[in-house]
């Protein structure tokens, strides 16, 4: 699967990204540099969140979407973004690779610390830049192909991501579609939850030796699933003993392999948490599930805060920080989420530790994936 050769358009993408360099900040702390990157990336991560203010940390915690269109008006929400709110990232919603590239460049000059930048690409970056390679949907992949096909196909996938300055691919989806209907059909690699876990923790590893992170979408599973989750809150009836064999399988292996993310999607299943609340705002699903249960050390990021699937809420940014979320996903309306963390910070009902606390293993994967190549 993997494309050989190159283009005009990706040498001025490479020109773009490569060409100047030079950014209007500087970081922080300066980022380690020597090859004991894990150790160094620890204690740099450690250094930066310390010296943060609270609104520094409040927007590390926050990745806004915008439209990968490099004109006037969203370049002035990028600096906003930068300048002003001080994001910890951005993910890009349909655009093309040349405003991607200029625009993750951009956000980099702006930005006193590493950015994290990532795209949907459940079927290559075609899925969201009109002028990017597309592959073949999960749907649509043979039973014929291997591991190492899938292997191959995620790591062409972070190499074209990395040309363009993105280093966040939110994939594999590892939902099971286990109903007839299953809102992820097209998206899923099918209904058997041993091939779903073993080709899409491959195409992950993948992207990750490409140095991209990859994060595996949507926990607990929307598979069984007939609600889009844009559209209302799907609730799940499926028993523990259900879910251990389809739906939350492919997420156990993930959290076993190391790999980097996982998004929570909003889905409410009373197995899990009887509240029949999001599971992006679920303590009894992020945490004890996810993080104890399943012993998931990397990021988790929920599924965009501004779907109608979240539910009607107060505080969901806070709610889902102190469910266990490190990363929130397309808030509504980033200002405001802000303010709402830095108020719960300031009254006491979020910890400022917690929130250190994320902001520090936020930093670090961001530079221990910096200081790899591909």
């Amino acid at each position: 699967m993997r494309r050989a050769g190159g283009s005009a358009l990706t040498a001025v993408i490479l020109l773009l990204l490569f060409g100047s360099c030079t950014g209007r900040k500087e970081a922080v702390v300066a980022p380690p540099q020597k090859s004991d990157y894990t150790e160094m990336a620890l204690r740099w991560a450690d250094s930066a969140a310390m010296a943060m203010t609270d609104r520094e940390l409040a927007g590390q915690l926050l990745m806004p979407s915008i439209f990968a269109k490099a004109d006037r008006a969203t370049l002035r929400q990028l600096h906003e973004y930068a300048d002003s709110l001080h994001v910890g990232g951005i993910m890009f919603l349909k655009g093309d690779t040349a405003s991607a590239a200029l625009m993750s460049d951009e956000l980099r000059r702006y930005c006193p610390v590493e950015p994290l930048i990532a795209i949907d690409a459940e079927w290559g970056l075609g899925m969201r830049l009109a002028d990017a390679p597309s592959y073949a949907a999960f749907s649509n992949i043979p039973d014929s192909v291997s591991d190492v096909d899938m292997y191959d196909y995620g790591y062409d996938v972070g190499l074209q991501a990395r040309r363009l300055g993105i280093n966040t691919i939110f994939g594999p989806v590892l939902d099971v579609a286990s109903v007839r209907g299953s809102v992820m059909a097209y998206r899923s690699l099918g209904a058997d939850a041993q091939r779903v876990a073993a080709l899409g923790t491959a195409y992950a590893r993948g992207l990750e030796d490409a140095s991209v992170i990859s994060v595996a979408k949507h926990f607990p599973g929307l598979g069984a699933t007939l609600l889009d989750s844009h559209k209302g809150m799907p609730v799940s009836e499926a028993t523990r003993a259900q879910l251990d064999t389809l739906d939350l399988l492919p997420f156990r292996r993930f959290a076993e392999a190391g790999l980097s993310g996982i998004m929570v999607g909003h889905v409410a299943m009373t197995a899990l948490d009887s509240t029949r609340r999001s599971a992006a705002v679920s303590p009894a699903v992020i945490t004890d599930l996810l993080r104890r249960e399943f012993g998931f050390e990397g990021l988790i990021f929920t599924d965009a805060m501004n779907m109608k699937g979240l539910g009607p809420q107060t505080q969901p940014a806070v709610k889902a920080i102190l469910a266990g979320a490190d990363i929130l996903v397309a808030p509504d309306d980033t200002r405001s989420t802000i303010a709402e963390i830095l108020n719960a910070m300031n009254e006491g009902t979020l910890p400022r530790d917690t929130v250190r606390n994320r902001v520090r293993k936020i930093l670090f994967y961001k530079y221990s994936r910096q200081l790899k190549n591909p």
